[in-house]
C-alpha cells in the first residue's frame, strides 16, 4: 500500500516538502478507503537516489493483489493507521534501498490465502527495514519478512 501511495503522490514531483492525497484503489480497480502522505521527499541524481521522510495516513485503505497459484501471495485487506518512513530509496542500480518503516499501532483486516482465511489484527506495532530487496523486521509481534 505504501509503495502504490508513493507511486501515486511522490514519485515526479518536485523535491521539498510534500502532502497529497488519494482514494485507495485495490488490483481489480476498486476504490475503498483514502491515504494521506507528507513530509519530504529529496533526491540526488547522481547518486540516483530519493531520500524520504514520509509520513503515511491510511484510513480503512483496502488493497487485494490480483489472484496468484501461489496460495500465500493471495490476500485482500482494509489498513488504518500511520506508518512513518524514512531513509533512502533507489532510483538506480548505482544505489541501494534502505528504509526503516514503523507505526505505533495499525489496525489490518481482511482475508489472507487462498482459499481465504478471515485475518484481523488491531493495534499492531509495525518495526521493519528494507536493506535492497529484502525486508524484515516485527508486525503485530511477529517475525515478519521477504524479499523482492
Amino acid at each position: 500500500m505504501m509503495k502504490l501511495a508513493y507511486n501515486l503522490l511522490i514519485q515526479g514531483k518536485p523535491v521539498g516538502a510534500q502532502d497529497g492525497s488519494s482514494p485507495c484503489r485495490s488490483s481489480d480497480g476498486s476504490q475503498g478507503g483514502r491515504v494521506h502522505v507528507f513530509g519530504n521527499a529529496t533526491s540526488n541524481a547522481v547518486q540516483g537516489s530519493s531520500f524520504v521522510e514520509l509520513e503515511y495516513e491510511f484510513d480503512e485503505c483496502a488493497y487485494s493483489v490480483p489472484p496468484s497459484a501461489t496460495p500465500e501471495q493471495n490476500y485482500s485487506l482494509t489498513l488504518t493507521g500511520n506508518v512513518k518512513q524514512q531513509g533512502t530509496l533507489a532510483v538506480q542500480p548505482s544505489s541501494t534501498t534502505a528504509l526503516l518503516i514503523d507505526s505505533e499501532s495499525i489496525r489490518l483486516s481482511g482475508t489472507v490465502y487462498d482459499p481465504p482465511v478471515d485475518y484481523e489484527a488491531q493495534d499492531c506495532g509495525l518495526a521493519v527495514a528494507q536493506q535492497g530487496s529484502r525486508v524484515s523486521g516485527i508486525l503485530c509481534g511477529r517475525n515478519a519478512g521477504f524479499t523482492f
